[in-house]
């Protein structure tokens, strides 16, 4: 006759309390980190007209609302954390806008290895979110007292890797909130409306491929052009009827055709008319 008596079973409710609570912790804490990326890379880049600039940050920060921390993982990747630029997106900026515009995006380029290396661990961090959501309890059995203290140990692991990307993240903002501050200042000086409205900076000489008039010249010989040349009397008209702010003084020259020259991005011909002494002015773009 067996005399021994069944061991009483281990009330595993405390266990299992905790395991919800950490939980529950770890979760809130990825989505304040997932939310902090978002806010992070919505406002990397600033860009439009003093009517629209508003509109397009929060159509912006739309377009990463919904996304999964895994496709704002490589938007960070490949934007805030790597210098490159879209040069098709830049070709296309600004493109038939008829008030300027400003574009402003800031970054925090990491060198080759290390910007693999930063990938690598958010690839892994990414991995370890989608192992908490989605298969926690797959992987652990929390009616087993052993599962239960693994899951207890797995669940301190996690918090302390999300607490240490955590630490990462601040680092970021902290380096965008300096950009940010550096445009706020930029945005005050003295001088900013000129290099935002013409794009120059007073006392220094002129970038003329990034002035705003050679934009608009170029703009010009787009729609005026025969035989690509743009006769100068048409393009002055076109200033001053659409404009007129833009004016030779502004950009320290006497004349139009004083500014072509000064450009040194376009050529000059005069065409003479039967019967005419004076004959008109024609530019076209220089060959690249």
């Amino acid at each position: 006759m067996e005399t021994g008596m069944d061991e009483p079973a281990i009330d595993l409710t405390p266990l299992q309390n905790d395991i919800a609570r950490k939980v529950g912790i770890c979760i809130i804490r990825l989505q304040q980190y997932e939310q902090g990326v978002k806010r992070l890379i919505s406002t990397q880049e600033i860009g439009g007209s003093a009517t629209t600039i508003r509109d397009n940050l929060a159509k912006r920060r739309r377009e990463f609302a919904d996304k999964t921390l895994g496709q704002v993982k490589n938007t960070l990747v490949s934007g805030f954390l790597n210098n490159a630029q879209d040069d098709d997106e830049a070709d296309n900026w600004g493109v038939d806008a008829t008030e300027p515009l400003f574009r402003m995006t800031f970054h925090a380029p990491l060198s080759g290895q290390e910007l693999q290396d930063t990938k690598d661990r958010l690839d892994s961090f990414v991995a370890l979110r989608n192992e908490l959501v989605h298969h926690f309890t797959e992987r652990f059995n929390l009616q087993s007292y052993e599962d239960c203290q693994n899951a207890l140990r797995y669940l301190d692991t996690t918090h302390a890797a999300i607490d240490k990307q955590h630490q990462e993240l601040r680092g970021w903002v902290e380096t965008a909130n300096r950009a940010t501050k550096a445009i706020r200042e930029l945005m005050q000086a003295p001088g900013f409306d000129d290099l935002l409205v013409f794009g120059i900076v007073d006392g220094q000489p002129h970038d003329w491929p990034k002035t705003v008039v050679v934009q608009y010249l170029k703009k010009i010989e787009q729609d005026f052009a025969v035989d690509g040349w743009t006769c100068l009397a048409e393009a002055i008209k076109t200033f001053q009827e659409n404009w007129p702010e833009h004016t030779p003084k502004k950009y320290g020259c006497s004349s139009w055709r004083h500014l072509i020259h000064e450009s040194r991005l376009f050529e000059l011909q005069r065409r003479r008319e039967h019967g005419s002494e004076t004959g008109q002015i024609w530019f076209r773009s220089k060959p690249e």
